[in-house]
């Protein structure tokens, strides 16, 4: 189980097999995001591509969601707070929330660095008066749907042929 500590970067999760530390922080926080966003956008998209390669976000898309004050997008950045290892991006508006997107490096997965990036996300959801969160997940991806369950998601529906690269079915959750 991860520990996790407060501090001037963000909620940090340090990893006891790895022996490595993860910040998570708002992109608003991020002193990088404030000197040199494409660099950030560089990451981003790097990140997207390798997570879904056959129908990953646009360089666009990403750069509306980060530019676009009506998103909260949500960092998990390296030791060395130069490289970003993850993000989630989610919509908040009128009282609800609908998280958009949620990567995590292929080679840094199953290490608490989804979960941490969500509670850090729901909690600012919570801040922002969301009352409810949405999101969409494949049916295929069991992971997932545990670590949603496990962050309080409940399944209330699908989404049939939501997915186009592979076609597939979404669970719609909420919380």
């Amino acid at each position: 189980m991860p520990r996790t500590d407060s501090g001037r970067y963000g909620e940090i999760i340090r990893q006891m097999t790895k022996m490595k530390e993860i910040c998570i922080e708002t992109l608003d926080e991020n002193e990088l995001w404030k000197r040199d966003p494409e660099e950030i956008l560089n990451q981003l998209e790097a990140i997207e591509n390798r997570c879904f390669p056959l129908d990953p976000w646009s360089r666009s898309a990403l750069a509306d969601s980060c530019f676009n004050s009506g998103v909260t997008v949500v960092l998990a950045i390296d030791s060395q707070m130069t490289k970003i290892v993850g993000y989630a991006v989610a919509y908040l508006t009128c009282g609800e929330g609908d998280i958009a997107n949620v990567a995590v490096e292929p080679n840094m997965r199953r290490q608490g660095i989804g979960s941490a990036l969500m509670r850090r996300l729901i909690s600012a959801a919570d801040k922002q008066g969301a009352e409810e969160l949405f999101l969409e997940v494949r049916k295929s991806n069991s992971e997932a749907v545990s670590l949603y369950d496990s962050l309080g998601f409940q399944k209330i529906g699908i989404r049939k042929k939501y997915y186009r690269k592979p076609v597939e079915d979404a669970v719609v959750m909420a919380r």
